[in-house]
């Protein structure tokens, strides 16, 4: 891929994740498995963080957000760290 088509993928990947992590319409709006599936994205616990700031939550603690993203980002780590080594 040309540095040139970057922009586009990136957008391609992020705005799907956006609207499907409740970011522009509530998740509650969704159908159940559309629901558990947000919890499953990086984009929702950071909407969630952000929307603890003014008390806009839906209602589950800042440290189990936190904890999912630390989670996430040490599994995403340890699979780069393996396919950097392959490579």
């Amino acid at each position: 891929m040309s540095a040139k088509a970057a922009p586009a993928v990136v957008n391609l990947i992020y705005l799907p994740l956006s609207l499907l992590s409740g970011l522009w319409l509530p998740i509650m709006l969704f159908p159940e498995a559309m629901q558990w599936f947000a919890w499953l994205l990086p984009t929702f616990h950071i909407s969630q963080l952000a929307l603890s700031t003014i008390d806009a939550t839906l209602g589950f603690p800042v440290y189990l957000h936190v904890a999912v993203l630390i989670t996430q980002t040490l599994a995403l780590f340890f699979v780069a760290q393996i396919k950097f080594k392959q490579a």
